[in-house]
């Protein structure tokens, strides 16, 4: 079992501690470092009390791609914290945090919020 949560921008450098460190080498250090507060799931992995948003999967595989690991898993249970308007995230009360490379992160505000649209003709 795994958990994927999403936290807010203001977290940034919690995210960035928990990405940039190992748990095998730092063992609880690693949570107290981060500032985050994980608990038990439904199914049993972690999912993180400051998080908008997490899922708690079941592992199904683990394929190589160069230097990484991409686990590939079944959504079991998502947990939700009223940050939505109708279907999606609210992004004047929620900024989500998009990783742009080489440690650099970004976020979004309500002006670049729109829906895509299907160009038509195109052959």
């Amino acid at each position: 079992r795994f958990g994927i949560n999403f936290l807010p921008f203001e977290l940034l450098d919690s995210l960035h501690t928990c990405g940039r460190t190992s748990f095998n080498e730092l063992g609880e250090e690693k949570i107290r470092r981060a500032g985050i507060n994980p608990i038990r799931g439904e199914f049993g992995a972690y999912i993180l009390q400051e998080a908008y948003a997490s899922f708690e999967c079941s592992l199904k595989d683990v394929v190589r791609v160069g230097d990484h690991d991409f686990f590939i898993g079944e959504v079991k249970s998502l947990y939700l914290n009223g940050e939505l308007r109708g279907n999606i995230i609210d992004v004047e009360r929620v900024k989500p945090i998009l990783y742009m490379g080489e440690d650099h992160y970004v976020t979004v505000d309500s002006g670049s919020l729109r829906r895509g649209r299907v160009i038509q003709g195109i052959q």
